[in-house]
């Protein structure tokens, strides 16, 4: 037989032809045919050539036969608190809400809470502190009945706002 790989042989005058069967090639079908010549594989995949085949092993990050989707990180919604998920390549980043902070915005800026003397509220710029009355200061840290501000032996009373 002188057509390998499957290859039909027709007789002709002194001669011969083959006609090959998908993936092979050359006058006796002796040459696989590369599938990975013409780069099948995206984004950094590696090709390995079958006979009329290929199969791609991606690289982290992405899926498929020819490694073109974007594997989504986000899918298993990482982000706490309500932050809000960005997908990267074989990462992702959070986008977190006022008073969170952190990778996954698990960092809740009001516990412990910070207000010694009052309660902790989140806000834009991370948190702020609603002091009780008589406590005054960023994180109600000063009590204006300490030292006695009152003259001639009189008692400081901690007003109640009205």
């Amino acid at each position: 037989m002188p057509c390998l790989n499957g290859g039909t042989c027709t007789d002709g005058v002194a001669s011969f032809t083959c006609a090959c069967v998908n993936g092979y090639t050359g006058a006796d079908c002796s040459t696989n045919i590369d599938d990975c010549a013409s780069m099948p594989c995206l984004n950094g995949g590696t090709c390995t050539d079958g006979v009329a085949s290929f199969t791609c092993a991606c690289v982290n990050g992405y899926t498929g036969a020819d490694c073109s989707t974007n594997i989504d990180d986000c899918a298993s919604t990482p982000c706490l608190n309500g932050g809000t998920c960005t997908d990267g390549v074989a990462s992702f980043t959070c986008a977190c809400v006022n008073g969170y902070i952190g990778d996954i915005c698990e960092a809740d800026l009001c516990k412990p809470n910070p207000c010694n003397h009052g309660t902790c509220n989140h806000a834009p710029t991370g948190y702020r502190c609603i002091c009780q009355d008589g406590y005054v200061g960023d994180h109600c840290e000063t009590d204006l009945c300490e030292p006695n501000p009152c003259n001639n032996s009189g008692s400081c009373v901690r007003a109640v706002e009205s």
